[in-house]
């Protein structure tokens, strides 16, 4: 009898350890699976930023095509915009400054904030300009203050497809 549950007892231990020995593999899966699944979130979160600031240059893009007709050409052809030109132009600006405030954490820090302070005067003084000088004056004002952030939105954009390559 004392041979059985020897036995038994035997049998039991080599089950448990076993048991034990699957558990500790399928912890170890359980970590990968983990360690991937915060991989892949992590590269989402990337890509999406890339989406982001893509966005944010697209805006910018169409943005620098508006001031620069006041920064590039003469007095003469600035002549036929308006006031009312002027106002649309001065929104799409305020277009790009609000998308850009939106994602502001993905520039490096407080470069938004100064080219928004930086724009305050020249975009008032465009819409209230009341002749192709000022006009001139203020639209190259705006054109030179948008300047910096092309080089800031590219090089978050390729340190964010660096990560993503590198992930």
């Amino acid at each position: 009898m004392n041979i059985i549950f020897a036995a038994i007892s035997i049998i039991g231990s080599i089950a448990s350890i076993f048991g034990a020995v699957w558990a500790w593999r399928q912890s170890i899966s359980a970590t990968s699976a983990a360690e991937e699944a915060k991989r892949i979130k992590d590269q989402v979160f990337t890509l999406t930023d890339i989406s982001d600031l893509s966005e944010v240059k697209a805006i910018y893009d169409a943005s620098q095509k508006t001031v620069r007709k006041y920064a590039c050409r003469g007095e003469k052809d600035i002549a036929g915009v308006d006031g009312t030109q002027a106002q649309q132009d001065v929104e799409a600006i305020y277009k790009l400054m609000e998308k850009l405030n939106g994602m502001k954490h993905l520039l490096p820090e407080g470069s938004v904030e100064e080219v928004s302070k930086s724009l305050e005067d020249p975009l008032q003084g465009l819409v209230s300009a009341s002749s192709p000088a000022e006009m001139k004056k203020y639209g190259k004002e705006i054109y030179d203050h948008l300047q910096p952030l092309l080089p800031l939105v590219r090089r978050e954009i390729l340190k964010k497809q660096n990560d993503v390559g590198t992930a």
